[in-house]
């Protein structure tokens, strides 16, 4: 990675904006003072963001963007700081009516900019086909016509040659000229809902790879699109993905075969879930330098954590598998948003991106980063170990009718309520050779409908080895694959035993309506807890004992980069899951992050360790290490936290086999 100027796990992001102050009026000295700020606060890698995010409607002005970023990179080389450009790769503003005028408008507005910022944007907008790019499009099978995103707009081919060279001719120039240090092409994907491309190359290249004719718009393709029981059909989502994952791979050849070595870190917002886009991330991994998890701007963080939750152990298991660091990157605003998605991330055992929207939050973000490198050896590179583990089936998830598969929303629904319900959770994922029993002890198997021959062995190995194994729905459905003596071996529930028990996971955007945002069950959290409990309690033995008390305590355990100390991660979720979030926004307060948050009382925590005797704690709302009453009680060690010494997160740290060092 980049010569090795920095190791991935020492490396802090932060977000460096460039909109129009610093596109337009920033001087030198104002962009070193930028830079300055950020290095003091502990950031040594910068991901650029920008009002000209959607790059291909900016074409006319990329050099006005180039110079300044190139204004960028000196000044944050000036500091020790390295730089990743990220822009849309492919993606466009092209309103159709005044209302969505008024939403590019309004992106605009968030990224402190504006159309008529921008000489000549809107007559330029305005030429449906942006002058130059019109053969470039995406082609919506449904009409035949050029398909349009989610962001109202057009979208590239990137099987079309011609947008292939220009766009691969504008990064070299962009390298050229701006020294910038990595280079993340963001949204790879195709749209038109899903119906894009059938643009000629794609329809070429389909027939050479997989010996299919897509079917021309109108009935036959309304007969064709979502037909998961059609070989033709799961085959053109296979080619999509092929296609994606394929110009990531040309993307990293390019700039190496110009002599570049580029960092490349790369997000998704959503893994765990069904990949109309056919985004290529989980697939891409062998490209990443650090695989992260955007945890959505449209998202109130305060009542959505549970999601990002879900796509954290993706996260961190993409790393385990390539042995580099997983991350979240949030949008806080304020001390205690900041805080709260802070402590999040040490506690899933990631590292920490802020983005906060355009506030300077440098003198909060210092504070982190100085206990981050006080505390390193405890923070960063933690080992987990389960007492549930959640198996994860790209193939499932990818090319099995979702209407159908329970798939995505069962590994969902199970990974937060066993979460509710105080249980160690990780996730193994399809795709490996082996499920290493030291780490994992109880395996569930979520209408996992596509299991083939090697993963139903690797899972008779895993029982054999002392594993237990709970498949749940109907699995190897689609396959046919018969599970064989694994009937005798495993538990199975049905989808009837199953009923009440999966709960859609839930997040609330914070542009809808109140009136349109899902309602959910009182108590959600309990009643997810319980049928967790209900389920799993019979197999399965908690490693972390907490005091049941409000607020509501969550834990997290896994052990530090050296194996010497167990951790346990506490995080006080006070009102984040109430039942009043409907009418919740952004700016409503984590209160147990707040500076002023009165402290909690006195709990007991049990462990379950052998051999240990003493356990510490650390906060970022105390000094240094306080040293805690512990007491045994046959398996488990009872650890007694006192009162009044924080009330947001903290972690236990427990000495195991060896002597407590100095």
């Amino acid at each position: 990675m980049n010569n090795g100027k920095i190791s991935p796990w020492d490396a802090k992001f932060g977000f460096f904006w460039y909109n129009d102050d610093e596109i337009f009026r920033f001087t030198e000295a104002d962009f070193n003072d930028k830079a300055r700020r950020m290095a003091e606060s502990g950031i040594n890698i910068v991901i650029t963001f920008s009002c000209t995010h959607f790059r291909w409607s900016m074409k006319e002005n990329w050099d006005v963007i180039t110079r300044c970023l190139k204004n960028v990179v000196t000044a944050c080389h000036r500091y020790g700081i390295l730089v990743v450009e990220h822009h849309s790769s492919h993606l466009t503003f092209d309103p159709c009516d005044e209302e969505e005028w008024d939403y590019m408008e309004r992106v605009l507005n968030k990224r402190l900019s504006s159309i008529d910022s921008w000489s000549g944007l809107r007559e330029y907008v305005r030429e449906k086909t942006i002058k130059g790019t019109e053969s470039f499009r995406q082609i919506d099978g449904r009409t035949g016509e050029w398909a349009r995103s989610s962001y109202k707009g057009w979208c590239m081919c990137f099987n079309n040659p011609d947008y292939r060279k220009e766009y691969f001719g504008y990064l070299e120039q962009l390298y050229k000229v701006t020294g910038i240090d990595g280079i993340m092409t963001d949204d790879v994907q195709y749209f038109g809902e899903g119906n894009a491309c059938t643009c000629e190359h794609c329809r070429k290249g389909f027939l050479k790879e997989y010996g299919y004719e897509l079917p021309k718009p109108g009935t036959s393709w309304n007969s064709f699109y979502n037909d998961f029981d059609n070989p033709v059909f799961v085959a053109w989502q296979k080619f999509k993905k092929d296609s994606t994952l394929r110009f990531h791979e040309n993307v990293d050849e390019h700039f190496k075969g110009l002599g570049l070595e580029l960092l490349r870190p790369n997000y998704v917002s959503g893994n765990i879930t069904f990949n109309w886009t056919s985004y290529a991330f989980e697939k891409a991994l062998h490209l990443w330098d650090w695989a992260f998890q955007e945890n959505c701007f449209s998202f109130v963080i305060k009542y959505s954590w549970p999601q990002f939750l879900t796509e954290s152990h993706h996260r961190y298991n993409m790393g385990r598998l390539k042995g580099i660091p997983s991350m979240s990157m949030f949008y806080p605003d304020r001390y205690d948003s900041f805080y709260f998605t802070w402590a999040l991330s040490m506690a899933w055992g990631q590292l920490f991106t802020a983005t906060p929207e355009g506030e300077d939050m440098c003198d909060v973000e210092k504070i982190f980063r100085d206990f981050e490198k006080k505390h390193s050896r405890i923070l960063f590179n933690q080992k987990k170990k389960a007492d549930v583990t959640i198996y994860w089936s790209y193939e499932t998830a990818n090319f099995c009718n979702p209407k159908e598969c329970n798939h995505i929303t069962a590994v969902k629904s199970w990974t937060q309520a066993l979460t509710f319900a105080g249980y160690s959770t990780d996730m193994v994922f399809a795709s490996e050779e082996t499920i290493d029993n030291d780490v994992h002890s109880f395996l569930v198997v979520p209408d996992v409908w596509i299991l083939g021959d090697e993963e139903l062995n690797k899972i008779d190995k895993f029982i054999d080895c002392g594993g237990k194994v709970l498949f749940t729905g109907k699995p190897a459905c689609a396959t046919g694959t018969p599970l064989g003596h694994l009937s005798d071996k495993a538990v199975f529930m049905s989808d009837t035993d199953l009923d009440n028990k999966y709960y859609e996971p839930f997040s609330v955007d914070r542009w809808k309506r109140t009136s349109d945002r899902k309602k959910l069950p009182e108590f959600f959290a309990d009643k997810m807890a319980e049928s967790a409990e209900a389920i799993i309690g019979k197999h399965v033995t908690r490693t972390v004992l907490l005091e049941k008390q409000e607020p509501m305590l969550n834990t997290y355990f896994s052990y530090d980069s050296t194996g010497r100390n167990m951790l346990v991660h506490i995080i006080n979720a006070m009102g984040t899951l109430d039942s009043t979030f409907e009418d919740g926004g952004h700016s409503d307060t984590i209160h147990a992050f707040t500076k002023n948050c009165p402290r909690l009382t006195s709990f007991d925590v049990g462990v379950r360790v052998d051999g240990a005797g003493k356990a510490f704690m650390l906060s970022i709302e105390f000094d240094g290490e306080k040293e805690l009453k512990t007491s045994r009680s046959g398996e488990y060690l009872t650890i007694t936290i006192p009162g009044n010494t924080f009330s947001g997160h903290a972690i236990i740290r427990i000495p195991i086999g060896q002597k407590e060092e100095k």
